[in-house]
């Protein structure tokens, strides 16, 4: 194909594919956003409310932004189980096939490169600790990472649960769509749903009544049979909009506005008050925050499917598309760049005086777009070809 403008064009387009729904894009960037936005706040948190509003801190949202994986898990959970529960006409082997092909070109080809580049060096501003480095590039090459230490780049880690996710999610949505009794099709749902938040319980009542962040993360949050219950809110999402006739209550002029007015409320409820992850966490958080974070997006991603309306028209924004499109590079490579800008701003900004809240925003301010920048490049010279490539699998 020759090198054209029009062709640049093409490339460079951030349009999401034909026959998506732009409102998911929407809730994508926001899930990176929240991300960026909590990974922002970590070195300022031990000075105390870092945009303090009376006795509430004002960036309560930004510290929580993990939530943005939740929201990620969510929309995997919806995306993957469409995909999956086809007309039953269709060819088992075909589906599956075509399916696994598809998920590998979408995450490892660029997962595979980022990975060989901070493990060589060529990151030079970033470095993470030395030691039996084959066995480690080994294991997250598997993506264990959800299991094993994620100590190259922290942030991998949820790609293991996602991969787990795409190697079960046949077993389980294939027969799912093959079943015609539709209440049992939601019990086994609802069921699959319970087994996160009731292991994390269990393994919170193992270790003792509070539970130190470190211990949490490795032991309720990373592991994959800890950490689906999002991406399973997504796949009944998915499964009662495709089975629409079979629940005419979907189709109520008035469900869509408040399933994105009731889901907003809870996620709010979770994340606004105050830091839901501090240092001692108890059972109660442990076991059902997520929990409640994974029905809140499932109700706004439900809002955003079954009805148009200006609040699903917003999300579908350039802004917030060119953030969707940059979600999974943004995601993969932001890490590196939060604790060498740092040390870079932070004997600036002291020497000046300024207040933490004042170098929240300047440090968010130049981050963001650093990352953002970086990420793009990334997308268009390495990803871009392999999803260009997936597409073309038909």
């Amino acid at each position: 194909m020759p090198i054209t403008p029009k062709a640049i064009g093409r490339y460079l387009d951030i349009a999401g594919p034909p026959g998506g729904i732009p409102a998911l894009d929407g809730l994508r960037a926001i899930a990176i956003l929240l991300v960026l936005l909590r990974h922002c706040t970590l070195y300022f948190q031990e000075s105390g409310p870092i945009l303090p509003v009376g006795e509430w801190d004002a960036a309560s949202v930004a510290i929580n932004g993990w939530a943005g994986v939740d929201l990620f898990f969510v929309l995997s959970g919806f995306l993957i189980a469409a995909s999956l529960m086809k007309p039953p006409e269709e060819s088992y082997r075909w589906q599956v096939g075509h399916y696994l092909l598809k998920r590998f070109l979408r995450i490892a080809p660029l997962f595979y490169v980022w990975l060989g580049l901070v493990v060589s060096g060529a990151v030079w501003f970033y470095s993470f600790v030395p030691g039996n480095e084959a066995f480690r590039v080994a294991y997250h090459m598997l993506f264990l990472m959800d299991y094993l230490p994620s100590d190259i780049v922290v942030t991998f880690w949820s790609l293991g649960v996602e991969e787990k996710f795409y190697l079960i999610a046949p077993l389980v949505f294939l027969p799912l769509a093959a079943t015609r009794n539709t209440r049992l099709g939601l019990v086994g749902l609802l069921l699959l749903f319970a087994i996160p938040p009731v292991l994390r319980a269990l393994t919170h009542a193992s270790i003792g009544e509070t539970v130190r962040y470190v211990t949490y993360f490795r032991e309720l949050r990373s592991p994959f049979v800890c950490s689906f219950d999002g991406m399973v809110a997504g796949a009944a999402c998915a499964y009662v909009v495709m089975r629409r006739a079979h629940f005419p209550w979907l189709n109520q002029r008035r469900l869509s506005p408040v399933c994105l007015v009731v889901g907003t409320l809870i996620v709010l409820s979770i994340l606004a008050p105050a830091p839901v992850m501090s240092e001692q966490i108890s059972r109660v958080t442990a076991s059902l925050a997520a929990t409640g974070l994974s029905i809140g997006f499932a109700l706004i991603l439900l809002g955003c499917v079954l009805r148009p309306s200006s609040a699903t028209r917003a999300l579908s924004g350039k802004f917030l598309r060119l953030y969707a499109k940059l979600s999974y590079s943004l995601y993969l490579t932001h890490w590196v760049f939060v604790y060498a800008l740092y040390t870079h701003l932070e004997p600036r900004m002291t020497a000046r005086g300024w207040p933490v809240s004042l170098q929240f925003v300047a440090y968010t301010a130049m981050f963001i777009p650093l990352a953002t920048v970086f990420a793009a490049l990334m997308h268009w010279a390495v990803e871009k070809p392999f999803l260009l490539l997936k597409a073309r699998i038909k």
